[in-house]
This record gives structure tokens, C-alpha cells and sequence, in this order.
């Protein structure tokens, strides 16, 4: 029996994924799935051929096609095990090498709309989980369905065997948990399921093309990406399908293996209804959750479709405030254990502003479009000019009336309507919008698709930020901001800085972007959306100023333009308020925000001041509550790094600590909304040993005096981590171990990597398990360049997991990638120069916040914005290699210092200070001098303590004309490191050390 598509609810967006229900909660019994367009079908119930042992050598096909799976290698074979799924028998594959062919064929060629249903288990996720794949290598052509390690986020990749695009799902599967997943791609729109319920949605634009490879079940064509866990049955289709024929689909998968589930309840109760309230408004909203048949793990409330908060734990109770006058509805979405979604009914809040804003932030406005005023429209309808209304006559015109926009309408105010193709506005270049310095641009919009590059305005040559383009990316519709000059000798110097998240698509939206100083951030809704740096100053080339599009007009918008302001200026908290507060009025788009309380914690034990003798233990208490809601644990630092976390009361953690000197702990509570409030005490650890380095946050810490064991041929086979986190290096095949050095660098040995398959691993734990701020730095000599070259990285597979550190080949440019380990969420940073061949060098990388910094001796290497969130796959960490064990170090290695912290300037200096004297100062010679420039426009100069008799000085010129002087400021001892902190005066300084 089909189900009848009056029994779909309508399309949610929750925490940037859709989920909509496709079955009801009863389930109707089907016989059979859909077999229009099916190509193949294969069950564990019905044409399994096994061997003597159990082993699968065939698995036909029940769709009629004759696309049988089969394996001949006995040692290759999954085993059919009966009665496990359901009482049904499914196919095990063991995740090592086990996998099925099914032989090229027509059928199976599908490069257009296609739908996949399947049921599987997984063991786990420390590796990808392929389910099914027709790939070259790795690269999907055309089709490539797996879950991402670490996260078991099921992933679709299509391509042409080179060029390819991912579509992630929105949520995991269950490990251990067997689970109906399943795919539709209808046109450019692509579809995930999980067990009923859409699991995420995305466009997907690249042509697919077959490269007429065998399908594989349980791998792909490369052999590396392997089930783990069990396939009990599976279907694909030439054909997206209807919904109600996915919804048979499913239906019979979930019913036949017992995949049933009641969905919770959620509704809301309060605020009523229609409920009208004076702006600004402050309230509660109050949602009852509950699941029959389980438990409810997550309520998100949503606000015009987006979501603002999410309660992991009970009392479902959202503070919010909403601060101009709009309508906002609000909808709660509960999931329970088993990943049931339902969503409540709709409550609508109307908010009446006093009186409508009128726009104050006006003093450096130099660009202002409004679509209620100033449009002239052609016979044809199309507008020819839209006139400037800040004073500045900065007009936008279209002379031809073929290229331009027309009239529409934004939430029932005038707009202009720009079709995708080639509509554009040109404002022609004056002073006043050639803008190279502070800029404020704010804009009033809705973009009906992202298959393409979406522009809002551009003042570009080419394709070239001159002095800056603003668009949304092509197929997510995150926000982009990039300003750029063109050096003497022609070369492109961009740097941009991209949202952290994407705009809605069919959706009036409130977005912006300001730069103050170096600081980018960008603006949705009116509320912060993501920041970065830029530190170039930008060039313009006295082009016009493109509404729409840019100079190669082949970034082009699509949708309405309501209003656009652009400003000399990054505006003030008063300013930003006032524009947030007449553009959401005008338009009718909240500005709203959640005002949840965050929770009070103490540590109760140790106090502050405690001496404790190393190691210890040292065991941590706290205490924790939230005036609002609830406090669903806490996690425990100790300078940085993690110790432990606790759920319940009494929270405690245990630790021991190896370095004498001062321990900062921290106790972060959480509530139930994701809220997060620290406390803080220091204590004082003796008895251990005396580091020349910063300790606090020190992850990993492996150096050539320490702890190196060696086989009979001089191979290393482990490497000690002196941080006392136990984070050892090892290597247990002697052909893949690196060889020792004795005295390769100052008479301290070094590691020698072969660049073939020497690599060193560090088993993961929670302390080198680093997504956020971190900073590396190495001592490390590159043979040459002729293939990438790998220092360290934590990968699933190549993609970061989430951290990865290389040489890109032939140039020699350092390259830090951060990302979630799949091809959709890493981001990367490339340094400034190049690190020179044949000679030892210090070098690393630090990532704060969203802003990544490379080194190279001492001084910085180019920057950049790392925006991907990171996300940890529980792979080990490699030095020399990743997780592809492709990208091979080719060089020595003498030290590396991980820290799951950001350094500030005076620390760093410390460690180029260690550095320089442990490894590039010989006996008799002067002790090394190194100079940073820290925050608050200081330097930091370091040179060893041992250096007796030695005096800082300085001089504003080199030559005989100017005198050498004591620096007066005070030296500092630090870490075995002299150190003296003066303010630059913007003018040369040389320093010296003088005995």
C-alpha cells in the first residue's frame, strides 16, 4: 500500500540540516520495495552463495538485472551470519579487507537522478565505512556512499572520476545500532534519510560521469575505505523516486528488520499563540518534551525557521529577547535515542516597535539603495537606475535593458530582482566608494539558489578584490568577504575572510560584514556570523562598483536585493544597533537571540596556593548550578590541557603533574542550552622538573636528548614524550622506523625520515584530540621538494582530523589544513615563503580562534582563516606521514613541541629563545638573541640566563655615526630565558648582546 503524500509535514531547518518526516509513526506492512528503475537488490534473506566456512562468494541480485556481487579471494570474503538483524541474516564485513564486486554494466552506470536505500550496522568509526562505491581510486565516478570516520555522518560524493562534490548528511548513524539510511538526488537537489526522516539537504551541481569500474560493496576502488559492521540489505534505483514510493521504500526496510520506533511529543506552551508584546521583548519560551518508548536527547527551538538554541537536558525553557518590531514563529524539534524527530506546531509572536526606526548611522555612509525609492524602470521593465540615497550620487545604471534587474518584492516591500544570468547594476568609480580601508557593508536580500556563486557587490578587476568583492559561495551559501592589491611585479594578493555558516536560500535575510582595523566580522540577522583577520592593505584600480555581479561578470546573483548601505567606516555598537534595528523593522526580520543564564561553578579543592609535591595526585573538585536550567557536567583543565570530565555531583577529576611551577586548573561547567562559565585556581607544584619552555597546555613534547629507544640497526622505535601526557612516539616495523642520527645538529641527534615509509605514531588521547586553538613548532631539515612533504598531521585518511601540517611539493610553502574529516568541512592556510631546502630551520604554526599564523625562524609566515570547525576522528597522531600513509616527510627531524593552546607573542619568543641556543648556538660563540613583536605594539627580546655578563643594547642606525646604549627596561628571568619587554617606536631599532 502506498502512503499518501498528505501524510508528509512540511520542511524544518534545524541546527543547519533539514529534517522533515517522511513515514508516520505507524508503520504500514509492505511485501516488497518500489521496482520501477531498480538496478539492483540484494538481500541477505534470499541468494547468498557461501563456502564451506560461511564466507560469501556470491550475492545475487534480485532486481532482475543480474548485477550479482561476488568475491573469488577466500582471504577477501565477508560471512553471512544468520539471525542477527531482527532474527534475519545479514552480511558481515570485518573492516580490514573484506568487500564484493559487482561487474560493470549499464544498469549500474547512473549519472543522473538516483535513490539508494540500505540496511546496515557499524562497529564503529575509528576508520571510513563504505557502504557501496563505482569510484576510480577514491574518486567518486560517479558514485561513492560512505560514513565519515570519526563523526559516522553518512556521505555521498558524485563526480566524474576528477572533478567531484560532496553532499553530507546532517546527523550520524548509531554505531552498533542497525539503521535504515538511504539517499535521493532529484535534479541539482540532493536528499539524506535515516530511518523515515530526511537527514540533511544540499545542492549538488557537478555533472557525474562513470568510469566504467566495477561497484563495490563494502569498499570502493582504491581497497582503503572498508565496512566495519553489517550489510543486511540494499537497494538502488536509476531513478529519485517519489516520495511516496522512498517512503514504500523505507517503509518496508523498517518494518521487515524491526527498525520501529514511536516518535516523542513536543509541543509549546508558552507563549500563546498570537501573542503581541511591546520591542524590545524579553521572554520565555516553554516546551514539554517527552518520548513513549525512550528518551528524549535534544529540544531545538527554532525562530522563523532557524535554529537559536538547543537544550540537551530538561527543563525545555528557552530566555529570549527580540529587539525590533517583527513577527517571529517559533517551532520545537525533540529527537529521541533512537533518532526520531517531531516537530511541535507553530506559536507566532507579533513584536510592535513604538515607532518605525528611521536610519541614524549616517556620517559615513557613502552608498545607500533602497528599493522603495530612487528606481527607474525601462519600457520593458527593467531597472535602468536606482538612485543613491546617502548624498554621495553614487548611482547604480544599466544602460542596457536586457542586463538589467527588475522590480520585486521582499517580505511586501519593493526590491529589485536579479535573474541569475547576467543582470548587474554599475555604479561608476568615485573617491568616495574607492574604500581601502575600515568598511561597513550591510544588505537586505534573498537568494533563490546557490548552484552557482552568488554576488552582492564587487569593486573588482576581473576577478580580482580591487579593493574588495562580497559574495556567497557556490553550493553552501556561506558569506565571503575578500579584499586584495596587486604587487609590482603583477602578482595577486588576496585575503579573505568567510562566515560560519551559510544564508538560507528562499529566505529574507538581514546580512553584513565590517573590517576595523585587521578584525572581520561578518553579520546575519544581526548577530555575529563569524570573524577573521585580513592584515593586507588593499588596492583599488578605479573600476566600478558592481551591484550583482563583479568585473568577469561571472559571479552573478540571483533573487532579490532589498537595500543595500556601504560605509567608509566599521560602524559603532550605537550605529550597528540602529541599522540592525531599521532594516529588521522595515522588513520584518527579527533580530532575536537567546538570553540564557550561564551556569555558576567553584572549584572547592585544592585552594588557590596549594604546594603540592610532583607527581602528585592531584584530585579536583567542584561545585556547579544554573539559575535557569540545568548543568549537564563539567570538563577539568589543567594549564589547557583536559584531565577529565564529570556529569554528576559530585564533580570530580584526578591528575598528576611532571613540571614544577605554577598549575592553573579550570573547572567549565555546562548547562542544558550549551551555556559555558569557568573557575579558576592556581597552585604550586615542586619537586619536578625545571622546563626551559611554556608547559601550560604543553600537549606533546618529543626532543633528541629524551627518551629515544633504537633497534640493533640504529632505527627508532620509540620516542618518549616528555609532557608528561605519555604521548609516545613509536614504530613497530623496523623497515618503517626512521633512522638515528647521533650527532646530526650541534652534537644532539636527530631523527633522519627516508621519504619512502619512515613514520612515527602517537596513539590518540584526549590531550593531542585538539580541534580548537593550538600551537606546533619543529626543528626540521627538508631534503628537497620533489613530492609534499608531511611533518605531523591527525587525518582521517588525507583530510584533517583535525589538524594537518605539510610542504606543498616543488614550492616549499608550508600548508596548515583544520577540518572535520570529510571533504566538506577542513579549511586551509598557506604560509608566506617558502622553508628552504638542506638546512635546519624552526618552524610551526598556531591557530587562534579562526586565525591560523605560520613561522619560520622566529618571524611570521603569512596568516589566514581557518573557519572549518574541528572535529576529531580518534586516528592516531603521525609524524612523517598521515593518515593516507602517502605524504612522506623527507628529511630530519630534531624536536616538536604540540601545545592545545594559541601561544601569546612572549611565549613564543621563549620557545625560538630555547631553540635557537639548544640548537644553532655553538660553544664559545655569543648566546642567540630573538625578537618578537607582541600584542599592544611591544617586543619581546630573549636570549638563555646561562649567558653571563652579557648586556642588552641598542641603536636607532647601523654605522659609526650612532652610539650603542644599555637598554634601560628590566630584564626578566622566564623559563631559563632573559627577557626584556620595550614599546616599538615605529622607527628602525638594532639590537645587540655585548659582554
Amino acid at each position: 500500500m502506498m502512503i499518501p503524500d498528505k501524510r508528509f509535514t512540511g520542511l524544518v531547518r534545524l541546527l543547519g540540516w533539514s529534517v522533515s518526516f517522511l513515514l508516520s509513526g505507524i508503520l504500514h506492512a509492505q511485501t516488497s520495495p518500489p521496482t520501477n528503475s531498480l538496478q539492483l537488490w540484494i538481500r541477505a534473506d534470499t541468494g547468498v552463495t557461501t563456502n564451506a566456512d560461511g564466507l560469501v562468494e556470491k550475492w545475487a541480485d534480485q532486481s532482475g538485472n543480474a548485477n550479482d556481487a561476488a568475491q573469488s579471494d577466500d582471504t577477501l570474503k565477508p560471512k553471512l551470519i544468520a539471525n542477527a538483524a531482527n532474527n534475519r541474516p545479514v552480511v558481515r564485513f570485518d573492516g580490514v579487507d573484506d568487500y564484493l564486486d559487482v561487474a560493470d554494466a549499464p544498469s549500474i552506470e547512473i549519472t543522473g537522478d538516483i535513490a539508494s536505500f540500505a540496511v546496515i550496522r557499524v562497529d564503529d568509526y575509528a576508520n571510513f565505512n563504505s557502504i557501496w562505491g563505482k569510484t576510480l581510486a577514491n574518486i567518486p565516478a560517479p558514485n561513492d556512499f560512505y560514513l565519515s570516520a570519526g563523526s559516522g555522518v553518512p556521505q555521498f560524493v558524485r563526480g566524474d572520476g576528477g572533478n567531484f562534490a560532496f553532499a553530507p548528511a546532517s546527523r550520524p548513524v548509531k554505531q552498533n545500532t542497525y539503521a535504515v539510511v538511504g539517499i535521493r538526488q532529484s535534479g541539482t537537489t540532493f536528499t539524506h534519510y535515516l530511518n523515515g526522516a530526511t537527514n540533511g539537504t544540499d545542492e549538488v551541481t557537478t555533472t557525474p560521469g562513470d568510469g566504467a569500474t566495477s561497484l563495490k560493496i563494502g569498499s570502493r576502488d582504491d581497497l582503503f575505505t572498508k565496512m566495519k559492521g553489517d550489510i543486511a540489505e540494499l537497494l538502488i534505483y536509476s531513478d529519485a523516486l517519489s516520495d511516496a514510493q522512498a517512503a514504500t521504500a523505507i517503509d518496508y526496510l523498517r518494518k521487515k528488520y524491526g527498525i520501529t520506533n514511536t516518535p516523542p511529543t513536543v509541543s509549546i506552551s508558552a507563549p500563546t499563540n498570537n501573542a503581541s508584546l511591546s520591542a524590545p521583548a524579553s521572554f520565555a519560551v516553554t516546551v514539554n518534551a517527552s518520548d513513549p518508548d525512550g528518551f528524549v536527547t535534544r529540544v531545538s527551538l527554532l525562530a522563523n525557521g532557524s535554529t537559536i538554541a538547543t537544550a540537551t537536558a530538561p527543563p525545555y525553557n528557552f530566555p529570549v529577547s527580540v529587539e525590533n518590531g517583527a513577527t517571529v514563529t517559533f517551532t520545537a524539534v525533540a529527537t529521541d535515542d533512537k533518532d526520531a524527530v517531531s516537530t511541535s506546531s507553530n506559536v507566532t509572536v507579533t513584536v510592535v516597535a513604538a515607532a518605525p526606526p528611521t536610519l541614524n548611522a549616517n556620517s559615513h555612509l557613502k552608498l545607500w539603495l533602497r528599493g522603495d525609492q530612487g528606481t527607474t524602470v525601462g519600457p520593458s521593465g527593467g531597472v535602468l537606475a536606482w538612485a543613491d540615497q546617502s548624498g554621495n550620487k553614487n548611482d547604480a545604471l544599466q544602460s542596457d535593458e536586457n542586463l538589467a534587474p527588475t522590480m520585486g518584492t521582499l517580505n511586501g516591500k519593493p526590491s529589485l530582482h536579479f535573474d541569475g544570468v547576467d543582470d548587474y547594476l554599475d555604479v561608476a568609480d568615485s573617491d568616495s566608494i574607492s574604500i581601502t580601508g575600515d568598511i561597513a557593508t550591510f544588505v537586505v536580500a534573498s537568494f533563490e539558489d546557490f548552484s552557482g556563486f552568488r554576488g552582492v557587490w564587487a569593486k573588482t578587476s576581473g576577478n580580482q578584490p580591487r579593493p574588495t568583492d562580497y559574495y556567497l559561495a557556490s553550493g553552501s551559501g556561506v558569506p565571503t568577504f575578500v579584499r586584495g592589491y596587486t604587487t609590482n611585479d603583477t602578482d595577486n594578493v588576496n585575503q579573505g575572510v568567510s562566515a560560519s555558516g551559510r544564508v538560507t536560500a528562499n529566505t529574507p535575510v538581514m546580512f553584513g560584514v565590517q573590517q576595523a582595523g585587521t578584525a572581520v566580522t561578518h553579520y546575519l540577522n544581526g548577530q555575529p556570523f563569524g570573524t577573521g583577520t585580513i592584515t593586507l592593505t588593499p588596492q583599488d584600480m578605479d573600476t566600478p562598483l558592481k551591484i550583482g555581479s563583479r568585473d568577469d561578470f561571472a559571479t552573478e546573483m540571483k533573487g532579490q536585493i532589498a537595500e543595500i548601505l556601504i560605509y567608509d567606516a566599521a560602524l559603532s555598537s550605537n550605529d550597528l544597533a540602529n541599522v540592525r534595528q531599521y532594516l529588521g523593522t522595515k522588513y520584518n526580520i527579527a533580530v532575536i537571540q537567546s538570553r540564557n543564564a550561564g551556569p555558576a561553578v567553584q572549584i572547592t579543592g585544592p585552594a588557590a596556593g596549594t604546594n603540592i609535591v610532583a607527581p602528585g595526585p592531584i584530585t579536583v573538585t567542584a561545585t556547579a548550578s544554573d539559575s535557569d536550567g540545568s548543568v549537564v557536567g563539567i570538563d577539568f583543565y589543567a594549564n589547557g590541557l583536559a584531565i577529565g570530565s564529570d556529569t554528576t555531583a559530585p564533580y570530580t577529576a584526578s591528575f598528576s603533574a611532571s613540571f614544577s611551577g605554577p598549575v592553573a586548573i579550570s573547572a567549565v561547567a555546562t548547562d542544558n542550552l550549551g551555556n559555558k562559565t569557568t573557575a579558576t585556581v592556581t597552585i604550586n607544584v615542586t619537586g619536578g622538573q625545571t622546563a626551559p619552555i611554556p608547559t601550560a597546555g604543553l600537549a606533546l613534547w618529543l626532543r633528541p636528548d629524551h627518551g629515544i629507544t633504537t633497534n640493533e640497526s640504529g632505527a627508532v622505535t620509540l620516542w618518549q614524550d616528555s609532557s608528561g601526557n605519555k604521548n609516545d612516539a613509536a614504530q613497530t616495523d623496523p623497515a618503517k622506523a626512521p633512522a638515528l642520527i647521533p650527532a646530526g645538529l650541534n652534537g644532539l641527534p636527530v631523527l633522519n625520515f627516508d621519504g619512502v615509509d619512515d613514520y612515527l605514531e602517537v596513539p590518540s588521547s584526549p590531550s593531542i584530540a585538539i580541534t580548537g586553538d593550538i600551537s606546533s613548532f619543529f626543528v626540521v631539515n627538508f631534503d628537497d621538494y620533489n613530492t609534499y612533504q608531511e611533518v605531523w598531521g591527525k587525518t582521517a585518511g588525507n583530510l584533517p582530523a583535525a589538524n594537518d601540517y605539510y610542504l606543498v611539493q616543488n614550492s616549499g610553502i608550508p600548508s596548515i589544513y583544520h577540518g572535520n574529516g570529510t571533504g566538506s568541512g577542513i579549511a586551509q592556510v598557506v604560509g608566506q615563503d617558502p622553508i628552504p631546502t638542506g638546512t635546519f630551520v624552526t618552524a610551526g604554526f598556531s591557530l587562534a580562534g579562526t586565525v591560523a599564523t605560520h613561522y619560520l625562524n622566529g618571524s611570521g609566515n603569512g596568516s589566514g582563516t581557518l573557519a572549518a570547525a574541528g572535529v576529531d576522528s580518534g586516528d592516531p597522531l603521525r609524524i612523517g606521514t598521515r593518515g593516507d600513509l602517502f605524504t612522506k616527510l623527507k628529511g630530519s627531524f630534531a624536536e616538536l613541541l604540540i601545545y592545545g593552546r594559541a601561544l601569546n607573542d612572549s611565549e613564543r619568543a621563549l620557545v625560538e629563545a630555547y631553540f635557537q641556543q639548544k640548537y644553532f648556538q655553538t660553544a664559545g660563540n655569543a648566546p642567540s638573541l630573538s625578537v618578537a613583536l607582541a600584542a599592544n605594539n611591544t617586543l619581546v627580546l630573549a636570549w638563555p640566563s646561562s649567558a653571563d655578563g652579557f648586556t642588552l643594547e641598542a641603536k636607532t642606525a647601523l654605522g659609526t655615526g650612532a652610539a650603542w646604549s644599555a637598554v634601560t627596561e628590566p630584564v626578566i628571568p622566564v623559563n631559563g630565558q632573559n627577557t626584556v619587554t620595550e614599546t616599538a617606536s615605529g622607527s628602525a631599532r638594532f639590537f645587540r648582546l655585548k659582554k
